[in-house]
């Protein structure tokens, strides 16, 4: 029997004209097919970072062979999510996010 070796994701979040974007929280969520087989339900998994000024981040150490999704969240940007993709035993997965800049929210008086 092969041994699985943790796969990654790394990649960038840049904004509509491709300005890379810093201080970006970047959630990892990852179904766990092991507990889901276990447990008989589904079951997530989810690693958080912050992306530096170059607007990068890693994921290291992710289950092979199961669902990840990746999330975008921060200030000044719409919310995005990633459509699911699957990082093979050993793979490293490369990815760039794409956000739009949010309009300000008006403030109320």
């Amino acid at each position: 029997m092969p041994v699985e070796r943790p796969g990654r994701v790394y990649g960038t979040i840049v904004d509509d004209v491709e300005r890379p974007l810093a201080g970006v929280r970047i959630t990892v969520a990852q179904k766990n097919q092991t507990l889901r087989a276990q447990l008989n339900e589904v079951t997530w998994r989810d690693i958080e970072m912050t992306t530096g000024p170059k607007g990068a981040f890693a994921f290291d150490r992710l289950i092979p062979d199961d669902e990840v999704r990746l999330r975008a969240v921060g200030t000044g940007i719409a919310d995005v999510e990633s459509e699911p993709f699957t990082v093979a035993s050993g793979e490293t997965h490369s990815i760039q996010i794409r956000a739009q800049r949010a309009e300000p929210r008006s403030r109320r008086r």
